[in-house]
């Protein structure tokens, strides 16, 4: 007996808006220099609905470094650094926080939307 995962349809109101987290996304990348805080608030938003509209996290992941790739960041070792960055906070906004104190940090910046200790 073979087992699926099941497919999740998603609504178009769905698909517009990881389409609008994409476009945030795309514009943190086109700031110089890039805010790595407002961009990993991004991912993370963008990778939370992505997660539950049950996207396997390797297409995530794509799409995120897809982005960077058409962001033509140079010099390419920046670009491979920062593609590292945001695959770890896809890893960590998909699968859960994998070590530090992320709340503590965003807490002290006053982040809408994170809970403060």
């Amino acid at each position: 007996m073979s087992t699926r995962n099941p497919v999740h349809l998603r609504s178009v109101a769905d698909l517009a808006d990881a389409k609008d987290l994409r476009s945030v996304i795309a514009a943190a990348l086109a700031n110089t220099p890039i805010d790595d805080h407002a961009l990993r608030c991004a991912v993370w938003s963008f990778v939370g609905t992505e997660r539950r509209a049950g996207v396997p996290p390797a297409l995530v992941i794509t799409r995120l470094t897809d982005l960077i790739d058409n962001a033509n960041i140079t010099p390419l070792a920046a670009r491979e650094a920062l593609s590292r960055r945001v695959i770890l906070w896809c890893v960590e906004e998909y699968f859960g926080h994998l070590g530090g104190d992320a709340l503590a940090m965003d807490s002290s910046r006053g982040v809408a939307g994170i809970r403060e200790s």
